[in-house]
């Protein structure tokens, strides 16, 4: 579902809420001109008068332009205990029209508390990023402008996909390493 907001009676932006999840998901600076319901399917016409089917097409296409994926994680949400955050290990499969990139990964992260944070980090091999088989190692991140980890009883851990094809990622068996 789409909802266009108008500011000054011009549209402004369009935001994605999803049913499945009941949540708000995307949110574009595009402006579809309108919506058409056809049975089962949504139809938007743009402004150049090109119609779009919703809910079908490529991994993070949206209109023609390929948007990076975000996956967003409250670690430790529940304790009680300043921990350091140092490592996240995970699994990932990365594939192009059913093809395995066993290359392929996450390619930037951030973590951050209430407040601290640090920068998007970009992921480089042999650097900050390790790879074993499939098994992926992070080190995580260090606050903006400082030598030191992030300290906090909890986090959000952000990893950013930065999608320029037709890729699809999938993770799993996801763990944070941290000292108390």
């Amino acid at each position: 579902m789409f909802f266009t907001f108008l500011q000054e009676n011009k549209p402004s932006l369009t935001i994605n809420y999803n049913d499945l999840t009941q949540t708000f998901v995307s949110l574009y600076d595009y402006i579809p001109s309108r919506f058409i319901s056809k049975g089962d399917n949504l139809l938007t016409v743009t402004q150049g008068n090109k119609i779009y089917q919703q809910y079908t097409g490529e991994y993070n296409k949206f209109f023609d332009v390929y948007y990076p994926s975000y996956v967003t994680l409250n670690v430790n949400p529940e304790a009680d205990l300043d921990c350091v955050f140092n490592n996240l290990e995970y699994k990932s499969e990365v594939y192009i029209n059913n093809t395995d990139q066993p290359n392929s990964t996450v390619t930037d992260v951030k973590i951050w508390d209430e407040y601290q944070e640090s920068n998007l980090t970009p992921l480089v091999l042999n650097s900050n990023l390790s790879r074993k088989f499939r098994d992926w190692r992070i080190t995580l991140p260090r606050k903006n402008n400082s030598r030191d980890r992030i300290r906090n009883p909890w986090v959000f851990l952000m990893l950013k996909f930065n999608n320029t094809t037709n890729k699809k990622l999938i993770l799993h068996d996801m763990i944070v390493y941290y000292t108390i």
